[in-house]
């Protein structure tokens, strides 16, 4: 979830608001009206590790949060307001104008950053070689809708690995620990068909 405040004249911060997000689940039905529906992003979590503030407005100073949030037991996904388990500090002030990010920057001087970058001089390539796992790891591919195909159904993992291998490891019967290369990201409850992070 992502919270937002906006500094008011006096030099006071406003109420606490929830950002609201443009993506909700794969499981949600598709809006027949064709606009963007939006929902809390306590209902839709950003699932990116990139966001863009919609309700920011140009000349405002706002800071923001970040919380870790979970679906409370009994709760419908993308519908039920999500529980916050842990949360950031407050950024830093941040003016929002339409020369962000290209301006110059107190950290580097008052220098702009395209001034000072230099390109690394280690190559990468365009795509990594797929993640191997060990041969009892059941693995699975994410597709486009951030979700893996479980016993013949979609299952939602997350949209930030769209296109990614995971490993899933039986660690008890029907209960199973999903890795993403080395790191253990998420525990799946089979019979629940439920991820927990």
């Amino acid at each position: 979830m992502l919270e937002r405040q906006r500094l008011h004249s006096g030099g006071t911060w406003g109420n606490t608001e929830v950002i609201r997000n443009r993506v909700g689940f794969s499981s949600d039905p598709a809006d027949d009206a064709g606009s963007a529906p939006t929902k809390p992003s306590s209902i839709w979590p950003f699932q990116c590790f990139d966001w863009t503030d919609h309700g920011a407005n140009s000349g405002q100073t706002v800071r923001y949060r970040v919380s870790a949030v979970r679906l409370p037991a009994g709760g419908a996904l993308g519908e039920t307001a999500l529980e916050p388990v842990a949360d950031s500090d407050w950024t830093e002030a941040i003016e929002i104008s339409g020369a962000a990010g290209h301006g110059p920057h107190e950290a580097l001087g008052q220098i702009p950053p395209a001034q000072v970058h230099e390109p690394s001089p280690r190559s990468y390539p365009s795509r990594l070689e797929p993640c191997e796992y060990p041969g009892h790891f059941e693995v699975r591919s994410v597709g486009d809708k951030g979700e893996i195909w479980w016993r013949g159904q979609a299952l939602f993992v997350s949209h930030s690995l769209r296109g990614e291998r995971i490993g899933l490891e039986e660690v008890e019967e029907g209960q199973w620990s999903v890795y993403l290369t080395s790191v253990l990201i998420a525990r799946f409850d089979e019979q629940e068909r439920r991820m927990y992070g």
